[in-house]
């Protein structure tokens, strides 16, 4: 994507002619409460559990400053275009825009400004040389994310993985449908160009003992989920039972390849992963790929997105169902007996169900794929740091054996999600950097968002969602190209502008034009994200009459009650 035209700031101009010249007059002691200009928090700010502070790159991005607002999202993310394409975006569920009419599209923004700056090569430049030397453990997110963080810090940091490439389940967890490899691979390039260095192929415990990390000052374990749970019924260890991370990690080799050719694949799981595999299976020549899972199609853990895709491309659902045993025939794997269900709970980690007397049946299959959750292995701790992971897991950075201990990611959090894994990341660096330093951790105080409420509907006009354009099922299918494209320039500045900019002034003039006592004057030294000059208020002549917090479309104004 080029860099677009700047154009002119967004303004508002009311149908009134505002009159400057008159003579101001002191009326501040007739006030009982004062505007304040307040940035709030923005709820797509605070839905994020990466913490990227959104409402300020898209104001940048709206001011042709692509740039600028890619260095803004490296703030706190280090892989936008990675996010921008596998985020399930919780930032839009509480988007004030879809109280309107639909939330911003902020996933399309985030992955246009990521490609933006892959595309001119941009690159972060890392902090002062540190003395200390820090290592991760683990290249998913959340490793990436720590590892990142700390080398913009200064620090030297080495990351080892099992695996033959870094990425975890970035790379080999996410089909390249959702995350084309070239764009992880291009991401993670520019980690590096920070002096991080990754070993892979490294097994800890194994390949490389843990009495080799005892040179560095720090450990951040960030090891992830990468182990897949079985169904605990009889038959479950024979030939044709794969599970998901398994599936997905070996996509590229003969034996899924062959297991899926022509064949009826049933994957076990409702969630995303599950869904992967079925999409995926279908990629690789399954005549028929069904989902079998506990919950009703409409409470499945899938996302709704990807349920609609996996339908349109022809993948069966069949929900409530309950797993008895795998069934053979001729000494081969021919299916699984199951039973329907009126509803089910977990009692202390088994499931209960509420049967259809009579409704026993067999799930025919050639392939069975089992992605009903995984768990993370950790066997590779040393006996000291095991003894001790019930505090580093819960969030602390631990000193063991003059060496400081944090952990990130799907290892503490259970599988999670993306965006989870590198706001954990990030926060497992502040830590370790604190610990180092001799600092106290600072405590992150969560404000309460801006609301709609606060938003003055009367200058936002309707305006729909600019939808990325997307590969149709019939021909998707036959490949693993990208499905969903970006962004068109048009169609992005577009969206951007949907952006109401909650709680933050830019600029707009309101207060100004309305303001009846000419109170509102231009901040010299006071400016937004977007680089424009913010407004002040002359409290002398301010009586405190509150049209301006009125006026105000964004809820950038707060009224306070006046101190005596």
């Amino acid at each position: 994507m080029r860099e677009p035209p700047r154009p002119a700031p967004e303004r508002v101009h009311p149908m009134v002619t505002p009159i400057k010249s008159m003579k101001p007059t002191n009326v501040g002691d007739w006030r009982n409460q004062r505007p304040v200009f307040a940035s709030r928090v923005a709820p797509c700010v605070s839905g994020c559990p990466a913490g990227e502070q959104i409402r300020d790159y898209i104001a940048l991005a709206l001011e042709g400053k692509l740039s600028e607002a890619w260095y803004k999202i490296k703030e706190d993310n280090p892989i936008p275009a990675v996010m921008g394409r596998v985020c399930y975006h919780p930032c839009e569920t509480g988007c004030n825009r879809g109280e309107l009419d639909e939330a911003v599209a902020i996933h399309c923004l985030e992955r246009s400004i990521g490609d933006y700056g892959l595309k001119e090569g941009l690159r972060i430049e890392a902090g002062a040389a540190k003395e200390q030397k820090v290592a991760v453990l683990g290249s998913g997110p959340a490793g990436l994310s720590a590892a990142y963080q700390l080398a913009r810090n200064g620090y030297g940091v080495t990351v080892y993985d099992a695996a033959a490439k870094p990425g975890g389940m970035l790379r080999y967890g996410i089909p390249a449908y959702r995350l084309p490899k070239e764009v992880l691979d291009a991401e993670i390039e520019g980690i590096a160009a920070l002096g991080v260095e990754f070993v892979c192929g490294a097994k800890i415990g194994e390949s490389v003992p843990w009495e080799r990390l005892k040179g560095y000052s720090g450990v951040v374990v960030s090891a992830g989920c990468a182990l897949g749970r079985k169904l605990k019924i009889a038959g479950a260890d024979q030939a044709g039972i794969l599970d998901g991370l398994s599936f997905l990690s070996r996509v590229n080799t003969e034996s899924v390849a062959q297991s899926c050719r022509a064949a009826n694949v049933l994957v076990i799981g409702g969630g995303n992963v599950a869904i992967d595999v079925g999409r995926v299976a279908k990629r690789l020549g399954a005549a028929k790929v069904t989902l079998a899972f506990l919950e009703s199609q409409e409470g499945m853990p899938a996302h709704a997105e990807e349920r609609t895709e996996a339908l349109a491309e022809g993948l069966r659902f069949a929900p409530g169902r309950h797993f008895l045993e795998f069934e053979k025939r001729d000494g081969r794997l021919s299916g699984v007996r199951c039973v329907r269900i009126n509803s089910f709970k977990l009692e202390q980690s088994q499931v209960v169900v509420d049967a259809v007397p009579g409704s026993e049946h067999v799930l025919e299959a050639d392939t069975v794929v089992v992605a009903i959750g995984q768990s993370a292995e950790l066997g590779f701790l040393p006996a000291a740091v095991r003894e001790i992971w019930s505090k580093v897991a819960s969030g602390e950075a631990v000193l063991s054996d003059r060496q400081w201990i944090v952990a990130a990611g799907d290892a503490v959090d259970g599988p999670s999600s993306v965006a989870k894994a590198i706001g954990g990341g990030k926060r497992a660096a502040a830590k370790l950097d604190a610990s180092l330093q001799g600092r106290s951790v600072f405590s992150e105080e969560r404000p309460t968002p801006v609301g709609f409420d606060s938003i003055n509907q009367a200058y936002f006009a309707r305006a729909g969602r600019n939808a990325p354009p997307a590969a149709i099922a019939a021909a998707r299918i036959g490949g693993f190209g990208e499905v969903v494209g970006a962004l068109a320039q048009e169609a992005f500045l577009a969206e951007a502008r949907r952006c109401f900019h909650c709680g933050d002034c830019n600029f707009c003039g309101n207060c100004w034009i309305f303001c009846p006592e000419a109170s509102i004057q231009k901040a010299g030294n006071s400016v937004g994200a977007n680089g424009l000059a913010r407004f002040e208020v002359d409290y002398q002549t301010c009586k405190g009459c509150g049209i301006c917090r009125h006026e105000c479309p964004r809820g950038a104004i707060v009224m306070k009650e006046e101190v005596q």
